[in-house]
């Protein structure tokens, strides 16, 4: 099956590195911190080609560093060798149980940034990751700005009012 899904309702989930065996096993670089996407009977995307292809996880398992999975779709070599390099990624409707204060990119971008007080400081572009930290980028009156995603700086995001409250030090967003 395949369906027409923009490029922002996408959850990266991994990529097809190439077959295993011959029976339609792929070998699956994981990318996500929910190692249950890949749990069976999951529904995954493989962009390919500019479409993405819905995959149902029919099995999983460690591999040297990386993932054995097995969809219910692809039979064969040829199935997963045209799927070859093809980006994995989930539908973010699927819930996944996340640890508190833990937040998808795509829920921050947008959200407004005020400080303490409540004043306007600008609106969030995006979270970059960089191993065990994370930037908040702002886009401010005076530029993009890069903001620690660390307390006591970020205060609070609420979601629900979409709102990052921050603290910033004095000449952060300068």
């Amino acid at each position: 099956m395949t369906e027409e899904v923009s490029p922002e309702d996408w959850v990266a989930a991994g990529r097809v590195l190439r077959p295993h065996g011959l029976s339609g096993e792929a070998v699956v670089e994981p990318w996500t911190d929910f190692p249950e996407r890949f749990g069976e009977g999951r529904r995954l995307f493989a962009r390919s080609g500019g479409r993405l292809v819905s995959l149902t996880v029919s099995a999983s398992r460690p591999h040297r560093g990386a993932l054995l999975v097995r969809f219910a779709e692809l039979t064969s070599v040829e199935d997963v060798e045209a799927l070859r390099d093809a980006d994995l990624c989930a539908d973010p409707s699927e819930p996944v149980k996340r640890p508190e204060g833990y937040f998808f990119h795509h829920e921050l971008r947008g959200l407004l940034v005020v400080d303490r007080l409540g004043a306007s400081l600008g609106h969030v572009e995006d979270l970059q990751d960089l191993g065990p930290s994370s930037l908040l980028a702002v886009r401010t009156a005076r530029g993009l700005r890069d903001v620690p995603f660390v307390a006591p700086i970020v205060v609070s995001v609420d979601l629900a009012s979409g709102t990052v409250v921050l603290d910033p030090p004095e000449g952060l967003l300068d």
